[in-house]
């Protein structure tokens, strides 16, 4: 990054009026959820946990699955007011949870075969 003579600034930046530094527009809001990688991970996952574990146990794992998705759709809808937003935030949800499901699978195989191969 080239940086001029005169200030700080990278070249090309530009310069703030002094008032509306001071009133803050320009500073991050320090309110702000957490955020991972641009994503809430506040309240989401507490509501899908709260939503998901009662349907695992009256719906089983397609319950769990399905919990967490409407529970994402719900969250995201009510922040944004866009179906389509709450559907794809609600479709990276299950799958999420669908592929943590295979790696565990994946994990427990490996493993199993491990111990049949060193108990031959």
């Amino acid at each position: 990054m080239v940086v001029g003579l005169r200030d700080a600034r990278p070249v090309g930046a530009r310069r703030l009026h002094p008032r509306r530094a001071r009133r803050g527009r320009h500073r991050p809001d320090r309110r702000r959820a957490r955020c991972w990688r641009g994503r809430r991970v506040d309240g989401d996952i507490l509501l899908a946990t709260a939503v998901s574990i009662p349907l695992l146990f009256v719906a089983g794992p397609v319950g769990l699955v399905l919990g967490v998705a409407a529970a994402v759709f719900a969250a995201e809808f009510s922040r944004t007011r866009s179906a389509g937003r709450g559907a794809r935030a609600a479709v990276f949800a299950a799958v999420g949870v669908l592929g943590s499901a295979v790696v565990q699978l994946i994990v427990t195989l490996s493993l199993l075969v491990g111990f049949v191969l060193v108990s031959v």
